[in-house]
């Protein structure tokens, strides 16, 4: 697993901001929009997201919902584009059937956004004023 990945996937859902990840051994990457991050009752990590663009195992065309196991995530980059949550594609019924713990989860209602560097994995913050 990738270091910190918990951290910036936490971020990247506050932020709400769209991953290019690549899943598995595949090697054209996807583009998800993270809306929950979940620790199953078996301890696993699971990223809820909503699949915009990029390859799809199933030959299925995005857009839809994907759950992703975090420690089969090979690759991630935080994009600068940012997204609304989901709520008239689904965004409550996928959030009802989390089962274990919720670690972060994007809010439809918020609209304020913090800054985050999280080096390699994502855009920096804005350049502070002297």
């Amino acid at each position: 697993m990738l270091p910190n990945l918990d951290a910036v996937l936490t971020a990247a859902i506050q932020n709400k901001r769209r991953l290019r990840l690549r899943y598995k051994d595949q090697a054209a990457p996807r583009v998800v929009e993270p809306h929950v991050l979940y620790r199953t009752r078996s301890g696993r990590l699971v990223l809820q997201a909503y699949q915009t663009r990029g390859y799809s195992a199933g030959n299925r065309v995005p857009p839809f919902w994907r759950p992703f196991q975090v420690r089969k995530i090979a690759t991630l980059d935080v994009l600068e584009e940012m997204f609304t949550p989901r709520v008239r594609e689904g965004y409550e019924t996928v959030y009802k059937l989390i089962r274990g713990e919720l670690l972060a989860a994007a809010d439809p209602r918020e609209s304020d956004y913090f800054y985050f560097n999280t080096g390699p994995y994502g855009p920096p913050g804005p350049a502070l004023r002297p």
